[in-house]
């Protein structure tokens, strides 16, 4: 019993895990989702501006069905909120959910330098 793989088995070192929300930086990974970000983030009286995704599609050149793609993705993420006013989709950066997140990973960056 002494000498069974159980016990000749070396004790796992805990490696640390990151508690950042991959899916929120994988939507930044992306060249499209990061033009639609730039685009959106238009300077403004204390307040982001909103933009319907024709004015984006317009604004980008870009077709409605890749547009719809990147824009559902960034929303899932929490990136952009959408507002739907009658037949039309609008969309504004959230700021305060970019905020938390660049937050959340300087925290955990922190606590592995310890």
């Amino acid at each position: 019993m002494a000498n069974s793989p159980a016990s000749r088995a070396k004790p796992r070192l805990r490696a640390p895990r990151l508690l950042i929300n991959s899916p929120f930086f994988a939507a930044l990974a992306d060249p499209t989702r990061i033009r639609v970000m730039q685009f959106l983030c238009t300077p403004g009286a204390g307040e982001m501006q909103v933009f319907t995704a024709g004015d984006i599609a317009r604004g980008l050149n870009l077709p409605a069905s890749t547009l719809s793609h990147h824009l559902k993705l960034l929303t899932a993420v929490g990136l952009l909120g959408m507002t739907k006013v009658g037949k039309e989709h609008h969309y504004q950066l959230r700021l305060e959910t970019m905020g938390a997140e660049f937050q959340k990973a300087f925290d955990q960056t922190r606590l592995l330098q310890r």
